[in-house]
């Protein structure tokens, strides 16, 4: 018998009656991901569905932390996602971050690397952080409109 959570409302009832636990698999990620579609679709949440969702949320959170391989993603990569997300073209680079459209152009097509300099330059741009544009070490994951993953990792120090 399936229980439909709509007609559920309070904390305790919901508590009761689907036993969150920390997720110990796909199949219970997929589950705890409808029941939160379920609730979130309804029109107005109670009070107690909305304390219920906080909960899932962080347990389905949490096996997402543990079990989602992060997308590693070059700074060319990073960069056309950007250009794509915010609408942009390369030639809108050329001034605030590159000296020219063929420096833009090598950037891009990996035959030129990135110098601390230019990429302060791209994170100000962009309003990202510039750990962006260094290689992933850290633990966050954007996802962008496109789908692209970005890993965020600490703030990476020149001087190391």
């Amino acid at each position: 018998m399936t229980v439909d959570a709509r007609g559920v409302e309070s904390y305790a009832d919901l508590l009761a009656t689907f036993q969150p636990r920390p997720i110990r698999s796909e199949r219970e990620a997929t589950h705890i991901t409808s029941l939160i579609d379920t609730l979130t679709d309804l029109p107005q949440l109670s009070e107690g569905q909305r304390e219920f969702v906080g909960l899932v949320g962080q347990l389905l959170h949490d096996w997402d932390a543990e079990h989602e391989e992060p997308i590693e993603v070059s700074p060319q990569e990073i960069v056309r996602s950007l250009l794509e997300d915010n609408g942009l073209r390369q030639v809108d680079l050329v001034g605030p971050v590159f000296p020219s459209s063929p420096a833009v152009s090598d950037f891009l097509a990996s035959r030129r690397p990135l110098s601390y300099e230019r990429v302060r330059k791209l994170a100000a741009f962009f309003h990202v952080s510039p750990a962006v544009f260094y290689p992933a070490r850290g633990v966050i994951t954007h996802r962008s409109e496109q789908g692209y993953a970005v890993e965020i990792g600490r703030e990476h120090d020149p001087r190391t």
